[in-house]
């Protein structure tokens, strides 16, 4: 059998885990890199999962037609694209290689609350848009096969099978123990990076962002979610104050163990300092 797999998706759409839930469903290796050129695609395995963040260009996809890849794009809704992506350069800078840097980076948003004017300039920016348009892209694409992160978070062991049948391929695996192996803290542990698999749900955006907020992110983000089929209905209770709350008391719990795992550093620092 020859099963090549290519998940060409925005980040933080939950491409990350959907690629470990199809090399555990089909006991083939994963692959993931930054750019089509970081590759050496003569020496790929003949059955792999490959996840990459790059434009939908005729280039691209002739390539991975040429190698028998089979493409699949997740989707997400670009809210909570766009917090995830606001949690996790907090704790990674590799988001610096993200499209090669198009449109700019995400230094300026390093430590920035949801609700700030620095956020809101970079979530309907040219930034923002460029790594949009990479699901766009993708799920518009006819031979795709598309996946929504909400329906997967959902019904993970529905969405597998889908997406087998989909392949034409049997999956190896009892899907129900796939899906049970990647769970938030079995993959926390499995990678060893808490960061990248953070809250493992959707919605989360309409308890960070107050209505204003969402009404500029909507208006940039339209076409986006019409495509994809997207709603932006706000929280209309939901307060400046009480949106920065609920997004510290999400960030505290990561933000302390970093703190924690710095504290050995700090003491021998001091240390050295009384030799001296």
């Amino acid at each position: 059998m020859s099963l090549r797999i290519a998940i060409i998706s925005t980040p933080r759409t939950g491409s990350t885990w959907l690629r470990m839930l199809l090399m555990d469903a089909y006991a083939i290796p994963g692959i993931a890199v930054h750019r089509p050129d970081d590759l050496n695609w003569a020496e790929l395995p003949e059955q792999c999962v490959l996840q990459l963040h790059w434009h939908r260009t005729p280039a691209l996809v002739q390539q991975l037609r040429d190698e028998g890849f089979r493409i699949v794009s997740v989707t997400r809704h670009p809210l909570d694209v766009l917090i995830s992506i606001l949690q996790f350069c907090l704790h990674d800078d590799s988001t610096l290689q993200w499209l090669d840097g198009e449109g700019g980076d995400e230094r300026p948003i390093h430590g920035a609350m949801p609700g700030s004017a620095v956020f809101l300039e970079y979530a309907t920016g040219q930034r923002a848009a460029a790594l949009m348009t990479v699901s766009r892209e993708g799920a518009s694409a006819p031979e795709c096969i598309r996946v929504r992160y909400e329906e997967l978070t959902t019904d993970g062991k529905g969405e597998l099978q889908r997406i087998a049948d989909a392949l034409g391929e049997p999956i190896h695996r009892e899907i129900a123990a796939v899906v049970e192996g990647a769970t938030i803290p079995k993959l926390q542990d499995r990678t060893g990076a808490a960061h990248h698999f953070w809250q493992g749900r959707y919605g989360l955006w309409r308890s960070l962002l107050i209505g204003p907020v969402v009404e500029q992110l909507a208006a940039v983000h339209h076409d986006y979610c019409a495509e994809l089929g997207y709603s932006c209905g706000a929280d209309p209770l939901l307060v400046a104050a009480q949106a920065d709350a609920n997004w510290l008391a999400l960030i505290w719990p990561q933000v302390t163990e970093k703190l924690r795992a710095y504290r050995p550093l700090r003491q021998e620092l001091a240390g050295a300092r009384d030799e001296f």
